[in-house]
């Protein structure tokens, strides 16, 4: 049958130019982000520098702007200024993710830095680092949780797998060579329904893997031997776990629970067990409504663990003996008492956290001063400006960085502790000298 043109246009071809009116202006109104300072992680030898950056699609509907697509790539770098770069792309996300999904990817170097495992929230992948090869460790329906190299050819990591007929996940803990497909692995511990929150801890060096028996706040602390595949419970009353800090040699981790405070000493066999409840009971929970956050590594000359909370800040913790080093609050002290610069809190016991630095004996401390007399309607100052120090770890010294690019904090200390890597835009870095004070 012949096709009549009436000159009539139908619904689909009156919708087409809004489409593509809609998808230009959403690409218009695209941005590329470059990685947040966090991003970047060093091999152990501090020959190669990588990080993640993210390019952003926009919907330019104000104020929210909500993010419609995110793309993330992994960048390495090496050579003299970080100038010899590799990049490729790791994967896209919808607006279901959305506009921090960079924040959940973690990186992380083989010892001999050959090799990089890369967790997304999708997947885990091993890129090696002279080929640009990548090869792929899990399934797409598998969570990733916690992941460690046990040396260079072969990766410790933690798997959820939701349950489609049932509540809960199936929790998985395998050994993978990086050589080996998916379905080369070994599983060394299976546990079906699994409720609550993933509280998985694989150590540094893979060696051991201590984990939470139950995720709703009635679970014990267990550990797992990846050689022997034993699992020895901890001990202590049941409740929720507030994170777990390796050494990164792996011989120990801080552990804090609701009902037991207390330091693992792995080893081969029995753990050796040290309870540091009371010390922790003192300084912390008799003045905190919530647990504090506790950074996942100890300091790289695993000598402190490193705890935030807001009303002394960010501060170091020895634990044996217990001795509490409160970095944040120490450097608006001298700010306030020494530098007479008015620093602003939202509140008089608020104190800004710690960024723990590659190199050893030094953290960075980003403060907010108000400048100015000028105030909101309700009295609140409003011109602030932001600046970043550098903090030894007794707390005594303190070191203005001045940054080269607009956000002052945007910053990262080499681990020689001979430069300072900011971050320009377009995803590029850039490294200054710097000289720390004699003495640490």
């Amino acid at each position: 049958m012949d096709t009549v043109n009436t000159g009539r246009i139908d619904g689909r071809q009156r919708l087409r130019p809004l489409v593509a009116a809609f998808w230009i202006l959403a690409l218009l109104a695209g941005c590329s982000e470059g990685p947040a300072p966090g991003n970047v992680h060093f091999s152990p030898d501090g020959s190669v520098a990588a990080f993640t950056y993210v390019r952003r699609i926009n919907l330019p509907i104000p104020p929210e702007v909500p993010v419609i697509h995110s793309t993330v790539y992994l960048k390495w770098c090496t050579g003299r200024g970080w100038r010899t770069c590799r990049e490729i792309k790791i994967d896209a996300y919808g607006r279901s993710y959305g506009p921090f999904v960079q924040a959940r990817f973690r990186l992380m170097f083989s010892p001999d830095a050959r090799r990089l495992a890369v967790r997304t929230p999708r997947f885990l992948e091993v890129v090696d680092l002279e080929s640009g090869a990548r090869r792929r460790l899990t399934g797409p329906d598998e969570t990733v949780t916690s992941l460690g190299w046990r040396g260079n050819s072969e990766i410790v990591y933690v798997v959820h797998q939701k349950n489609p007929h049932a509540s809960g996940s199936t929790r998985r803990i395998y050994r993978h060579p990086v050589d080996a497909p998916p379905d080369g692995r070994q599983a060394l511990h299976v546990q079906e329904g699994y409720r609550g929150t993933y509280q998985d801890y694989v150590s540094p060096t893979g060696g051991h893997v201590i984990f939470m028996s139950e995720g709703h706040g009635n679970g014990d602390f267990q550990l797992l031997d990846v050689e022997t595949g034993e699992v020895i419970p901890l001990g202590g009353e049941a409740g929720w776990c507030g994170g777990v800090a390796w050494k990164r040699d792996g011989t120990c981790a801080f552990c804090l629970g609701s009902r037991k405070t207390f330091l693992c000493y792995p080893g081969r066999g029995q753990p050796e067990i040290k309870d540091v409840s009371a010390a922790y009971d003192a300084t912390f929970r008799r003045r905190l409504k919530y647990a504090p956050s506790i950074d996942p590594l100890w300091t790289p000359d695993d000598a402190y663990v490193v705890i935030q909370v807001p009303w002394i800040g960010g501060c170091l913790i020895r634990p044996d003996p217990w001795t509490v080093i409160p970095l944040g609050k120490r450097l608006v002290e001298h700010l306030e008492g020494v530098a007479h610069r008015r620093v602003y809190r939202e509140r008089p016991d608020d104190y800004p956290f710690v960024t723990v630095q590659p190199f050893p004996g030094w953290v960075k401390v980003c403060a907010q001063f108000i400048e100015g007399q000028k105030t909101t309607p309700l009295g609140q100052p409003v011109a602030l400006a932001m600046q970043g120090f550098l903090v030894d770890y007794p707390g005594r010294r303190f070191v203005a960085v001045k940054s080269a690019v607009r956000a002052a904090c945007n910053w990262t200390l080499t681990p020689d502790g001979r430069n300072l890597v900011t971050f320009k835009p377009g995803a590029v870095l850039a490294e200054t000298p710097l000289r720390l004070p004699e003495g640490n």
